[in-house]
């Protein structure tokens, strides 16, 4: 049995246990990866909580506080809790690179940038090699049937985009607002602007403090909402 398939409430060889940062008295991490909770459940007031992986492969847990519940990946409580609490712009690195290995020994804090390049190539993607299945595929198909648009309102879409059924036929651009359009595609607007490596790190930062809202965080660097979620999403990444 696996690390994070063993939920006997007795402690496993040279395990040791610490409050997790935050939930304090409600919650505990061991140093080989293992959760515990102490808030009441069917009966007890102690158990090893289960443990699930998400999107990326990483294992996590649900943590509850002020009827409040989130998603705390194991890793990174393993590493605020035995090791110290991660710096702004950096990650909880497994150094053997196995996201099932939450040993303390096996993490190590490293910046985010630098992060994202060890699991972003060929078998250390998450979908590496990973296809829908054929209901799935089904699935998708089905959805999108009897959405393509009739032969009628094609024609009725051609026919206003013709000549004088366009309400910009015949229509100019003034100098002025030509000038506009040329200056709002020059630098920060322009939405394939290459920002720079710390101007990204600073916005990764923004993204981990929960009282920011991803609005907020694009106003603050004259930025898209869009380009915040694709950093988000690590559509958009130090080079």
């Amino acid at each position: 049995m696996k690390i994070f398939e063993n939920l006997d409430i007795n402690n496993l060889e040279n395990e040791t246990w610490k409050d997790i940062l935050d939930y304090e008295g409600d919650y505990q991490v061991s140093n080989i990866g293992r959760v515990k909770s102490f808030k009441k459940w069917h009966g007890t007031n102690e158990r090893i909580l289960k443990q699930n992986k998400d999107s990326n492969g990483y294992f996590q847990v649900n943590l509850c506080k002020d009827k409040i519940s989130k998603h705390k990946q194991v890793h990174r409580l393993v590493h605020e809790a035995h090791i110290g609490k991660l710096e702004d712009g950096y990650d909880a690195h497994h150094i053997n690179e196995d996201k099932e290995d939450n040993y303390v020994e096996n993490l190590k804090q490293i910046p985010k940038f630098e992060h994202s390049s060890f699991h972003k190539k060929g078998e250390n993607h998450p979908l590496f090699r990973k296809h829908h299945s054929e209901e799935t595929r089904k699935k998708i198909s089905e959805r999108h049937k009897g959405k393509h648009l009739s032969e009628e309102h094609k024609k009725k879409i051609s026919k206003s985009k013709k000549e004088e059924n366009n309400p910009l036929f015949g229509k100019h651009h003034s100098e002025e607002t030509l000038k506009k359009m040329s200056d709002s595609r020059r630098g920060k607007n322009n939405p394939n602007f290459k920002m720079t490596n710390q101007k990204i790190i600073d916005i990764q930062i923004d993204l981990e403090k929960e009282n920011l809202s991803q609005k907020h965080i694009a106003k603050k660097h004259s930025i898209s909402q869009s380009t915040v979620s694709l950093i988000k999403r690590e559509k958009i990444r130090i080079t």
